[in-house]
């Protein structure tokens, strides 16, 4: 009968050490891209930063995986490219960081020496 718990003290080691092993590689850095050296990442991941983050010199991110499939809820978010995308999933899936969330404001450019309010005639 004493083999009993000696057995489950054994077992219940071997799970706390598997969970132990298995949160210290979820807790590895991802590698750090862009910065002061714009470090590139590998193919099929982007350097993702923070919501706001654009162009801004020196502005350290982390490679993240591009998903392969993204979900279809309407979330707008405007990227830093000037695009809208529905959701952060499919600017993610672009390789494109997030400017801020809502859609992008539509600026139409005017060419050259076109008045913006036309005089009346």
């Amino acid at each position: 009968m004493r083999s009993r718990p000696i057995l489950i003290r054994i077992l219940l080691a071997v799970v706390a050490g598997l969970a132990l092993f298995a949160a210290g590689a979820a807790a590895q850095a991802a590698p750090r891209c862009d910065g002061p050296r714009h470090i590139r990442c590998d193919a099929g991941f982007y350097c993702q930063k923070a919501t706001g983050v654009c162009q801004r010199p020196g502005a350290w991110g982390v490679c993240a995986r591009k998903p392969r499939f993204c979900d279809f809820i309407e979330d707008p978010v405007c990227g830093c490219n000037g695009k809208t995308y529905t959701n952060a999933c499919t600017a993610s899936e672009n390789g494109v960081n997030i400017a801020r969330t809502g859609a992008c404001n539509r600026i139409v450019r005017r060419p050259l020496g076109v008045p913006i309010h036309p005089r009346p005639a």
